[in-house]
């Protein structure tokens, strides 16, 4: 509590600074936060190990895999280096993508925010207030969604995501996706649900981290 106190008292008077990469936004300052945007993956891990930000941000907005792979390796860079380990570290996806959280997780990121491609990130930055909550931890997130969601790759740009609770035989569209697969609701899932009693063990599901 005092903390958090003490960061709203900082608030007032100078704005959050934060360092970006991965997204172009429209203003880099306001009287509540301030954007450094790095124009590489080279350049934010030296900017970050060298200066000072409240907050170090991550948009895994590319489709390409091979781009994404890269910045969640950075992720595990900026975990393990002793200057940028215990900087608050968000990363910004466009959806729930359940692979890639696990993943994330898995290389140290402990929170997670979502965002429209192509929508004003400084706005969305700017509404979070430090220490971030538990609501954008990303076991929150895990917990929601289903876990038999799988992802097929296509090319180097696409993939198919497929209901593994329907031995990957159903491709889940958008819609769906929002609806059921993503979201509480997935419990109701008949595909879900017959999985469970094939399976009624903890396998596959997520586990909170020890």
């Amino acid at each position: 509590m005092h903390q958090s106190r003490v960061w709203l008292a900082k608030k007032e008077i100078d704005p959050r600074k934060i360092l970006l990469l991965g997204a172009e936004v429209r203003s880099t300052s306001s009287s509540s936060v301030e954007i450094t945007q790095a124009p590489s993956i080279a350049s934010y891990l030296s900017r970050a190990v060298t200066e000072n930000f409240d907050l170090l941000a991550l948009c895994l907005f590319t489709p390409v895999h091979q781009e994404r792979d890269a910045l969640v390796e950075l992720c595990g860079i900026l975990r393990a280096n002793r200057y940028t380990r215990k900087k608050p570290l968000l990363a910004v996806l466009p959806g729930r993508h359940r692979e890639l959280l696990y993943r994330l997780e898995k290389v140290g990121v402990r929170y997670v925010v979502t965002a429209e491609t192509g929508s004003d990130i400084r706005l969305r930055l700017a509404t979070l207030d430090l220490p971030l909550s538990n609501d954008y931890r990303i076991e929150t997130l895990l917990m929601e969604i289903c876990p038999f969601i799988n992802y097929d790759p296509l090319n180097s740009c696409r993939e198919l995501t497929l209901c593994g609770a329907y031995c990957n035989r159903l491709v889940l569209g958008p819609y769906r996706l929002a609806q059921i697969c993503e979201v509480p609701a997935h419990l109701t899932c008949e595909y879900y649900q017959a999985q469970e009693k094939r399976e009624p063990t903890t396998v596959g599901r997520y586990q909170f981290p020890q």
